[in-house]
C-alpha cells in the first residue's frame, strides 16, 4: 500500500529540515525523466553481434556462430525471445552514436 503524499513513513524529530528536504526533492516526472535516461544509457540492444545461434547467420558452424536450428528455437519460444529482435544487430545509422535509441529513431 503506497502512503499518501502528504504523509510520513519515519518519525521526524526536526521538522523544520524534514520539510526542507522534502520540498528540496525533484517532482516525478523530473525523476521518471531521469531514470528513462539512465535505462537509455545502459541499454546496449542490438549494439554488437551476438556469439552463437543467430537469425542472421547462414552457412557451415564455426565455433563462434553457427544457425538456429528449431531446438534452438524452442529453447527460445519457452524463454520468450524472439530471435530476430532479441538476437540480431541492429543496423547503425550514418551519423549515429550507435546507442539503441537512436537506431530506433
Amino acid at each position: 500500500m503506497a502512503p499518501e503524499p502528504d504523509s510520513c513513513e519515519l518519525l521526524c524529530l526536526d521538522l523544520p529540515m524534514a520539510e526542507g528536504v522534502r520540498a528540496a526533492m525533484p517532482g516525478l516526472e523530473a525523476l521518471e525523466a531521469w531514470s528513462a535516461a539512465a535505462k537509455a544509457l545502459g541499454d546496449n540492444t542490438g549494439s554488437m553481434a551476438l556469439k552463437g545461434g543467430s537469425p542472421e547467420y547462414e552457412g557451415e558452424p564455426r565455433p563462434d556462430r553457427w544457425q538456429l536450428d528449431d531446438r534452438l528455437a524452442a529453447v527460445a519460444a519457452r524463454w520468450a525471445i524472439e530471435p530476430a529482435r532479441d538476437l540480431a544487430q541492429s543496423p547503425v545509422p550514418a551519423g549515429s552514436t550507435g546507442s539503441p535509441a537512436a537506431r530506433q529513431a
